[in-house]
């Protein structure tokens, strides 16, 4: 099933969304894709675009599919259409605070379905003014990643990541997005995590991703050097984990600084925190992050250590000054987000309050 929706203003004070789903599938890379038909763009009425990125946290709907985590199926848990909408109202207080009015886009992960992103964007988010909302669910996955935006929706495609031995992951989502007279490339991820056996054992999942991603954004950018692409989402390891390991083995994300064999170049992505490297380097595909430059601790605490697994990274379009420009990111670390110990404040069913294991990031983008 693919999705694309438009969602636009009804009339009436109620100012409610109403969805329209335009979506066909055609072939694109080793996944399927949906081609969105074209909206007119709508001026934002600013020069800085808002983009967010958020793993709410297993945000599974009221109704039980047989796919659902432990704890949230309705079928057989204390998970009900009281606790899933009060979750919907934590995500969305998070959502508003980040940035006033809301941020113009909006990747998510861990959405349920569908059914779990239309009401988000039409109930729970409905003041913000989102018209577009993108979703490629995976079949047999608990849950996917989405994309909500003020802004006019090109393009869409799933790239589906099949390594060998074979395993169901998350599919990476791309969308390109009309933002008045530039076009900017979005890639919303989210990687396998490290359960299941821990970093080491798990690691070849993530680097099949980044592998696929690695193709993806060599092909777009050698169509065009100055593409603007924002690759970001929840990748399951810190922009520094090659040197956490003791670079003991490859992992799918390595800082262009490190000392690596050059067997790494061909399946991971490489990250550098000067803007001047990213870009095609040979046989390497090398995006900027700014989590080095960073004061934020991380977005993501476990065992009571922060680890920066939540990303941004960005293409040299999108910092070269022409067209939209990187001007800020930071972690929303607003103080009702947060437990005593300053830690992220995680959802608690029993007495459905907290919001998620994860801080949001923000990005501004200037456009010149």
């Amino acid at each position: 099933m693919h999705i694309a929706r438009r969602l636009s203003a009804r009339t009436g004070s109620s100012n409610r969304l109403s969805a329209v789903v335009a979506a066909v599938a055609v072939p694109v890379l080793c996944s399927g894709a949906v081609c969105c038909e074209l909206f007119t763009p709508q001026a934002s009425g600013s020069s800085v675009v808002s983009v967010m990125s958020y793993n709410v946290e297993n945000l599974f709907d009221d109704v039980s599919d047989g796919t659902e985590f432990h704890g949230f199926d309705p079928a057989r848990d204390e998970w009900d259409s009281r606790s899933y909408h009060a979750k919907l109202d934590s995500i969305a207080a998070v959502v508003e605070a980040a940035v006033s009015g809301g941020p113009d886009i909006l990747a998510l992960q861990e959405i349920e379905n569908p059914r779990t992103l239309a009401a988000l964007a039409e109930d729970a988010l409905d003041r913000l003014g989102y018209t577009e909302a993108v979703m490629v669910p995976v079949p047999g996955i608990a849950f996917n990643v989405a994309l909500l935006s003020r802004f006019p929706v090109r393009r869409v495609a799933s790239h589906l990541v099949r390594p060998d031995p074979p395993a169901r992951l998350r599919n990476i989502l791309e969308v390109e997005l009309k933002v008045e007279d530039q076009h900017l490339i979005v890639l919303v991820n989210h990687w396998k995590s490290k359960f299941g056996g821990g970093g080491e054992a798990t690691e070849p999942l993530r680097i099949a991703t980044a592998e696929l991603l690695r193709l993806r954004l060599r092909e777009l950018l050698s169509q065009d050097a100055d593409a603007q692409i924002i690759v970001l989402g929840d990748l399951n390891l810190s922009y520094d984990e090659y040197r956490r390991v003791g670079k003991a083995y490859q992992t799918a994300v390595i800082p262009k600084s490190s000392a690596y064999p050059t067997a790494y170049h061909g399946s991971s992505l490489f990250i550098t925190d000067s803007a001047d490297r990213a870009g095609l380097r040979g046989d390497k595909v090398v995006l900027y992050t700014p989590w080095k430059s960073s004061d934020a601790p991380g977005s993501y605490v476990y065992q009571q250590e922060w680890y920066t697994i939540d990303h941004m990274l960005f293409s040299p379009g999108l910092l070269n000054g022409d067209g939209l420009h990187l001007e800020s990111f930071s972690v929303v670390m607003e103080e009702f987000m947060l437990n005593r110990f300053g830690e992220p404040l995680r959802w608690d069913t029993a007495t459905r309050s907290g919001f998620s294991d994860h801080l949001p990031l923000l990005a501004r983008l200037r456009r010149n």
